[in-house]
Formats: structure tokens, sequence, C-alpha cells
């Protein structure tokens, strides 16, 4: 009886890491082909001298719908505790492209538009989540405290993330950069509010299901990072979020405290950060420059 147990517990799990194999397969995936085909649209847009019809719309919205459906209705009809909070967390983080959507119907230079069509989704869809989570728990508090040693730690690892972006790009306007700093902050505050009350909260609340080792518990927070990399950046901004966003994600699990999962600001301060600086010290519209096909084009 004992051993007949011991099976099932070992075939549970194996079930469980095949789902979970699979999932993450089927979320890389896609991540490349959209983020390969937004970029072959926006270098046939950049160069085109005639009228090609703009469908990064379309393929924003196919993998916003390819990627979300599958994990919140598998979410739904799996019975493993853990795999429903994980797909669960992870199709309510890439449902934020439907929000997200309308900066892809903007001109492929109009950087000022595409930030304002960010932040007003990223404080749409957040609104939705905080009414649904307040009918759902009655949860209206949020702490926002921290303490002096992990400001400090933070301000370091920022300072430390910054070095290379000042050193490689050049701020824009005040007008440009003040748009990017709010847009970086609007989705950082959703973000963390998905992470904190579809995540981590329903681990404290339920310990028996808790994953063990933080390695596992930064990897499911890499995988959400890809998703909102992609479904949030856009005219350039894809390919250098996704590249460096997610390898933060040990960083930010660690800040982000499991016995208070109320405290937000660690979180957010070190994703408005890496999330910002690519958005101040780079220009979208001169990703022509790294990935263009004249001859003699030096990128300095």
């Amino acid at each position: 009886m004992k051993q007949s147990k011991m099976e099932d517990l070992r075939h549970s799990k194996r079930t469980e890491m095949l789902v979970l194999i699979l999932a993450v397969t089927w979320v890389f995936f896609f991540t490349m082909f959209a983020q390969l085909l937004e970029w072959l649209m926006e270098q046939t847009l950049f160069e085109s001298t005639a009228l090609f019809p703009d469908m990064r719309w379309l393929i924003h919205l196919a993998y916003t719908v390819l990627i979300s459906f599958p994990l919140l209705i598998t979410s739904f009809i799996t019975q493993n505790s853990k795999l429903k909070i994980i797909f669960n967390f992870w199709g309510i983080v890439s449902f934020s492209g439907f929000f997200l959507t309308q900066g892809r119907f903007t001109l492929i230079n109009q950087a000022n538009l595409v930030s304002l069509f960010q932040i007003v989704g990223a404080v749409i869809y957040l609104s939705i989540l905080v009414i649904f989570i307040r009918k759902q728990t009655n949860d209206h508090k949020q702490s926002f405290s921290i303490e002096k040693k992990e400001l400090f730690y933070i301000s370091g690892f920022v300072a430390i993330l910054m070095i290379p972006w000042v050193l490689w790009g050049a701020l824009g306007s005040l007008f440009d950069s003040a748009l990017n700093v709010v847009a970086a902050l609007s989705i950082s505050f959703l973000f963390a509010f998905i992470y904190r009350n579809f995540f981590l909260k329903k681990i404290v609340n339920y310990s028996e299901i808790a994953f063990p080792g933080k390695f596992l518990n930064g990897f499911i927070l890499f995988i959400s990072l890809i998703i909102i990399s992609t479904t949030f950046g856009q005219n350039g901004q894809q390919w250098l979020l996704v590249l460096t966003l997610p390898f933060s994600a040990w960083l930010i699990s660690g800040f982000f405290n499991n016995k208070t999962p109320g405290n937000l600001i660690p979180t957010i301060i070190l994703l408005a950060s890496i999330i910002a600086f690519p958005l101040c010290f780079f220009d979208p519209d001169e990703m022509s420059l790294l990935i263009g096909t004249q001859n003699g084009e030096i990128f300095t």
C-alpha cells in the first residue's frame, strides 16, 4: 500500500514536470516567433519606400491569444494546485497584451504616442485587476514600507545596472525621458500587483504547495518577464527588454519577501529601473543602425 502511494506520487511529479516543460516550450516558441515577425515587420516599415501594410497589431494580438488563452484554460482544468497557480499567473500576465495593443496602430516613429498608449493600457488593466481582487478578497491594504537595508541594496543594484546604458546610450529630451519613466513605472506597478496577488500571495496562503528552492521561483518569474517584455515593448524596445529584463528574475524574487507579500516597493523600484534604462537611453528609431542592411553603417 505504501509502495503504491509512492509510485502514484512519483507519477504525479513526472506528469507535473512534463506539463510544465510543455508549457515553457510553448511560451518560448511563440515568443521567439512573435519577436522575429515583429522585427521583420518593423524593418520592412523602416526601409520600405512603398506603402506596406502595418500588421504589427495582428502579430501582437495573435501572440497574446496563443499565450494567454491556453494558459488560462489549462489553469482552470488542471487538478494540480501548483500548475494551476503557475499557469494562472502566466496567463494573467500575458493577458496584458490585449491592453497594450493600441501602440501597434501608431506610426513607426511616434515614440511619444507609443509611451502614452503603454501607460494608458497598463493603468486600465491594473485598475480592472484591483477592482477584481477587492471584490474577491476585500483586501484594501497595500504595504508600501521599505527597510533602509533594502533601500541601500536596491540603490546599489540600480547604480550598477545603469552603468552600461550610460556608457552606451544617451538620454533624449526631458519630455521623452519623463514619458518613458512613467511607462516603466506603470508596467512595473501592474506586474508587481499581479505577482503579489496571483502568485506569491497564494503560495503564502497555501504553504503546503510552496515551491522548493529559490531557483524554481525565479524561473517562474523569468518566464513571466519574457512574456511581459514581448507584450509591452515595441519598435525595438522588445528586443532590449527580452534580453535584459527576464534575467533579473532571481534578483527581483529575492527582494520580494515571501513573509510580507504586500510590500511592493522593492520590486517596483527594481523593475522600473531595469525597464526605464533601455527606454530612456535608447531611441527605437535608431534600431535600423543596429540591424540595417546598408554598407558602411557604424554604430557609435
